[in-house]
């Protein structure tokens, strides 16, 4: 006999007692048919109780004590289960970038052997390869299929049999044993629905909201062992598939005249190359793509820097008869993709092995349809001097892009990447050849090339432009006192407000045409020299929480 059966108690007409009633200097025990006639006896003092056990107080304190120990121990136990994990993470987050790194420098051996083979297979310096290129050709492709440059085999071990072995023991010690009713009452019990068990995948025996974030790797694991799985792409609501575009800044500016994208998904604004669907102009950043699972085929240097446009690369070899392309070793002296922090540099048909094309406007609009010559009756405006097209001019029709004839050579002139660079009536700025100028932007005179707009007469120097583009791209501004971003600006001529103002901080005059930084809401002005230079404005990323922190410290 179970030692809860025990203690029951029995009603005077010998069924099991679930009542008892204090009221006759003694403890009536009653069942649920003799309760209610017991209770009409309105002259007695009645204290009806549900029947329970004696609670032993010493024993309930050693059952508490013990709950809350299991429970501690419980927590010390998750937590460590949860340091092992991202321990063993770590580990293989660690042999990962081993395995990538020598990736990387297998991808560009084989880069560099491929543009060897396309571009000048004469000049090749690997003895094998040479012997390759001269034999048989039937020899080479059978040679050819017992080459294994490189072999991958994943030890998916540690996912599939569970480290942790957890096993729960509640049911067998809380509650050990049901009481079996009486054969009376079995006729009364509704038996509850069985519970049919959910077998869970081996990998998901440990599941917790706060670490899901450590399983990433295992999750990109996993999906390597998926065989011929599509590659992701990114599509439009009208069904298109997004590109990467390095000419997205300078299609909206020159269609629309703005100078930043911002992404459908995140909603940020930014001045960088992005997926884009010129089609329907929806643009999605970066960070975005990467995480929908689909990384960006951007150009890189050796140092995994990405490359940009750059026209300005001519002049900072002065002393050279140009730059050498580090893939094929030519020399060129016209722009190329270009990292500025290792002086990495590729050429236009080294790029174009990738399908990365030059950005430039060769008799062509923005979008590549050819300018077509036509006569204009003064509609039309030229979108490199805004004058009204009266005679000859070259237009697309598609796009509304209309030149005067006078613009025509410099319309083949090179052009930035990056829209930044234009005068103050926004006409994008070209780089032009070697010739006298002096710097709109830090006042310097020189001979050397220049981003120049004829029109207008506005020149940029080649380290003003970069570091105007190179500060645009990577999102950087200066605020004054009273946080207010200083923006891009320009001093138009004499009779302007504008003009006749110096700047704040280092107090010269500004000159006509000047490129400056203004906060127009508070009247301040400041040279591009001075913006660079002057630590008493702070320099920050653009990031909201960064300005609320500011805010939350000034007050």
């Amino acid at each position: 006999m179970d030692n809860f059966d025990a203690i029951q108690k029995q009603c005077v007409c010998s069924k099991e007692a679930i009542f008892e009633c204090r009221c006759k200097n003694d403890i009536q025990y009653l069942c649920s048919d003799c309760i209610s006639s017991h209770l009409q006896d309105l002259n007695l003092p009645h204290k009806l109780e549900s029947i329970g056990i004696n609670i032993n107080e010493s024993s309930r304190a050693a059952l508490i004590a013990f709950i809350k120990k299991n429970l501690n121990i419980l927590d010390k136990t998750e937590s460590s289960i949860l340091t092992e994990i991202k321990k063993s993470i770590l580990k293989i987050q660690e042999h990962a970038n081993i395995v990538l790194e020598d990736f990387f420098i297998l991808r560009q051996n084989l880069k560099s052997l491929l543009i060897t083979l396309i571009t000048s297979p004469k000049s090749t310096k690997e003895w094998n390869i040479k012997r390759i290129l001269a034999q048989d050709s039937q020899d080479t492709i059978n040679e050819l299929s017992t080459w294994k440059l490189f072999l991958v085999s994943f030890n998916t071990e540690l996912f599939e049999i569970p480290w942790v072995t957890y096993e729960n023991n509640y049911e067998k010690y809380v509650t050990p044993k049901k009481l079996e009713p009486k054969p009376e009452q079995k006729s009364m019990i509704i038996p509850e629905p069985a519970i049919i068990p959910i077998e869970r995948p081996k990998s998901y025996a440990i599941v917790k909201n706060d670490s899901l974030e450590d399983f990433e790797i295992v999750k990109e694991l996993e999906k390597v062992k998926i065989e011929g799985k599509a590659e992701p792409d990114l599509f439009c609501k009208g069904n298109h598939r997004l590109v990467w575009s390095y000419t997205v800044l300078l299609e909206y500016f020159i269609s629309r005249g703005v100078r930043k994208i911002q992404c459908s998904f995140c909603g940020k604004e930014f001045a960088r190359p992005c997926w884009h669907c010129s089609e329907c102009a929806v643009d999605v950043c970066e960070e975005c793509g990467n995480k929908k699972g689909i990384k960006s085929p951007k150009l890189m240097c050796d140092n995994n820097h990405e490359l940009s446009w750059n026209c300005t690369v001519t002049a900072k070899y002065p002393n050279h008869k140009g730059w050498v392309c580090n893939w094929c070793t030519d020399t060129f002296i016209t722009p190329s993709w270009h990292c500025s922090q290792c002086r990495f540099n590729i050429c236009k048909k080294c790029a174009g092995i990738f399908n990365v094309s030059p950005i430039e406007l060769k008799d062509k609009c923005i979008f590549n349809h050819t300018l077509k010559q036509e006569m204009h009756n003064g509609q039309s405006i030229c979108k490199n001097c805004s004058i009204n097209i009266t005679k000859l001019g070259y237009s697309c029709n598609i796009c509304n892009y209309h030149i005067c004839y006078n613009c025509n050579n410099f319309h083949n002139f090179e052009i930035p990447q990056d829209p930044v660079l234009s005068c103050q009536n926004k006409h994008l700025l070209r780089w032009s050849s070697l010739r006298n100028f002096t710097c709109n932007s830090c006042a310097r005179n020189f001979k050397n090339h220049s981003f120049y707009c004829w029109a207008c007469d506005f020149d940029l120097c080649y380290e003003c432009a970069d570091y105007i583009e190179d500060m645009n791209r990577r999102g950087f501004k200066r605020y004054d006192s009273n946080r207010h971003a200083l923006e891009i600006g320009y001093l138009r001529n004499s009779s302007n407000t504008f003009c006749a103002l110096n700047c704040k901080f280092c107090n010269i005059k500004l000159p006509r045409n000047c490129l400056v930084f203004a906060c127009l809401q508070c009247n301040i002005f400041m040279c591009i020299n001075c913006f660079k230079n002057d630590k008493r404005l702070a320099f920050e990323m653009i990031n909201p929480f960064n300005t609320l922190v500011q805010l939350l410290r000034k007050n």
